[in-house]
């Protein structure tokens, strides 16, 4: 039998790189699942992103193109997602073809026994002062939020259940370690799957930019007390 699924992107200036993305991923679902749909937040972008999807909208119906008025970042943007999201099992991946949807049947292999699974990468062609932060950032994220993963800022792929279950409230890139360190509090089944990463071949990436970073440093700070004493929702 097979599966119900979103996937979902995030995607700001990346006119270079989305058709190819979208049209992987279609291909990908077209073999991986029956019921299925694409949802692309444009978050803002100032290039022909935005052109580009509503052209790919008339090839495939499955397509949702969810336009920001202006740049939110990836933070409010997942979260945007993560509500529009129809199907039982969503699994998020960027626009910039860096993880690649051909992943998906790693995931779904797993996804019996998982409720969320993280994809662990190891950044080939990365600077090396891009892999010792990204190191360090997760070495903390593991010590003080108890994340238990080597990468929180990569591909996931999780079940619908655990998005309706959890409050996010992260505006910055840290959504993705609060996500993690939520539904552990939850209890919810946690697993990591290495996956094949990519070096970016178009475009600029915008995780170092101080407007990014700065925003999730001082979240990293703000939530730590707010997750040692979370209390998760049970429902009634």
């Amino acid at each position: 039998m097979k599966e119900s699924i979103s996937i979902i992107i995030t995607a700001y200036n990346e006119e270079k790189n989305i058709e190819k993305v979208v049209n992987l991923t279609f291909k990908v679902l077209k073999k991986a699942a029956d019921d299925y749909e694409v949802i692309v937040v444009d978050d803002g972008s100032e290039d022909k992103t935005h052109q580009i999807l509503k052209r790919l909208q008339k090839k495939y119906r499955q397509l949702r193109i969810i336009k920001n008025p202006k740049n939110l970042g990836i933070g409010n943007s997942l979260k945007i997602l993560f509500k529009a999201a129809r199907k039982n099992l969503v699994f998020f991946i960027p626009a910039d073809g860096q993880i690649k949807a051909t992943e998906l049947p790693k995931f779904l292999k797993k996804s019996k026994d998982y409720d969320l699974i993280c994809g662990s990468t190891w950044r080939k062609g990365y600077p090396f002062y891009r892999k010792i932060l990204s190191y360090l950032y997760n070495l903390l994220l593991r010590v003080f939020y108890k994340t238990g993963v080597k990468n929180a800022d990569s591909a996931k792929f999780i079940k619908r259940r655990v998005l309706k279950s959890i409050k996010l409230e992260s505006n910055s890139d840290f959504v993705d370690a609060e996500l993690i360190a939520k539904a552990r509090k939850y209890g919810f089944k946690i697993t990591e799957l290495p996956i094949r990463f990519h070096p970016r071949t178009s475009g600029k990436s915008s995780a170092l930019k101080l407007n990014v970073i700065l925003p999730k440093i001082l979240d990293f700070l703000i939530f730590l007390p707010k997750i040692i004493f979370y209390q998760p929702r049970r429902d009634k």
